[in-house]
Order: C-alpha cells, then structure tokens, then sequence
C-alpha cells in the first residue's frame, strides 16, 4: 500500500494533450508556481490545476485542488498524515466542558 501524497499539475503540452506533470521545486523547496517537470526539462505552463495523488489499497486516487501551488502543498501535508496512519483523534464535545471550548478544572 502507498501511503505517500504527491503534488501533480494537468497541463496541456505543445502538442496539444493533456498531461499530469510534476511540478518544478526551487532550492528552498517550493513549488515554482507555473514551471513542471515535462521529459527531464523545466517548462512553464501558466494554464493548468494541481492535484493530489495517492493510492488507497489498490485504487489510484486524483485529487483536483485548484490552480494555486501553495494551496497544494498545504492540502498535500494536511492529507498525509491520515495517509501515514497517525491516529487522528477527533475532538469530544462532552458535557464536560464549558461553551466557552475550554475544559473545566475539577
């Protein structure tokens, strides 16, 4: 089972078609919001949409996220963590607590 979430962009090619591409990263580590990865050499493509890529068991999963890389990359970390099966322990909302949100001291 892959438990990694990766970053793609949908950009239409020279020749016309469609293709998820990765995108380019910079020194620091950030995507370069309009350059992806096309046969081994960076190109810039302004037109295209990122999405997000896992599988889950055997079913290949494609996530649209939108046309914003920082957007992407931020929805990449906040998906991985369930993908890595870190619990995740939802909040209770018990009588125990105040309306304020805080918890009451016994």
């Amino acid at each position: 089972m892959n438990r990694r979430v990766s970053v793609w962009k949908y950009v239409r090619l020279k020749n016309g078609r469609w293709r998820y591409c990765k995108p380019a990263v910079a020194k620091n580590g950030k995507i370069k919001a309009d350059w992806v990865i096309v046969k081994g050499k960076h190109q810039r493509h302004l037109e295209g949409t990122f999405y997000l890529h896992r599988y889950d068991r055997n079913k290949e999963i494609w996530r649209k996220i939108g046309p914003k890389a920082q957007e992407a990359l931020r929805r990449r970390v906040r998906d991985d963590i369930p993908a890595k099966g870190v619990p995740v322990k939802p909040l209770d909302f018990s009588q125990s607590q105040h309306r304020s949100g805080f918890t009451r001291m016994a």
